[in-house]
């Protein structure tokens, strides 16, 4: 009788559910750490599935949102959203069915007098940078509002770049996986890299600008 009733919550719990409104899935990418948006039907609902750029560059309302019509990014921010309210809409039906197959899973489990037992997770793996090197002769400590860990998206090589600037003047630029890619000093308000070249820095809102002295390019790093 019990094997019986089991055969009929599982059939009851494997009907097909009613339709549910479309969802979708898209890339929006800030490229050149500039402004962007992605044309589509979001029905008043986004959510971010999975950030692509590094060092936590998406926050809603800051460096991505939404409206109606589509999904927008900016200062770096790369990620894939889900748009649509689909399964957000789920009817009473959708809820017993979903029950019906707990149900249905629980008692096959208690018949079958088993245990499914699963590894924990690994913890995850966090990177610690280097330290920073002593500053040069010469370093003069920055202003206290510069100190930090900054991030920027560089167009030139396509990825996420760190500056951390130290208490004592020593500034340091990391790739993506925490390679050093150049060191300099700061003095007098500019940066004096290790290449020979002399860029500005100047308070920029939350974060701040760097601008190369020769060729007139800048680039805004947003704090850590």
């Amino acid at each position: 009788m019990l094997r019986m009733l089991l055969v009929a919550v599982i059939g009851m719990s494997l009907a097909p559910p009613p339709a549910l409104a479309a969802t979708g899935r898209i890339t929006c990418s800030s490229n050149g750490y500039r402004y962007a948006s992605c044309g589509v039907d979001t029905e008043g609902r986004v959510s971010l599935v999975r950030e692509i750029s590094t060092g936590n560059l998406c926050r809603q309302g800051r460096t991505w949102g939404y409206d109606d019509r589509q999904i927008w990014v900016d200062r770096g921010c790369r990620a894939e959203f889900e748009f649509g309210r689909g399964r957000g809409n789920r009817s009473n039906n959708d809820v017993a069915i979903a029950a019906g197959i707990v149900g249905a899973l629980a008692l096959g489990a208690a018949l079958a007098g088993s245990q499914n037992t699963q590894p924990s997770p690994l913890p995850p793996v966090t990177y610690a940078p280097p330290p920073l090197p002593p500053p040069p002769m010469g370093a003069a400590p920055p202003p206290a509002w510069a100190v930090g860990s900054y991030h920027a998206w560089d167009a030139d090589h396509g990825e996420t770049v760190q500056l951390v600037i130290g208490q004592r003047g020593s500034v340091v630029l990391r790739d993506e996986v925490g390679q050093v890619a150049s060191q300099g000093f700061f003095r007098d308000g500019f940066v004096h890299w290790n290449n020979g070249t002399r860029w500005w820095l100047g308070r920029d809102g939350p974060g701040v600008m760097l601008g190369d002295v020769d060729s007139g390019r800048r680039y805004f790093f947003t704090r850590t």
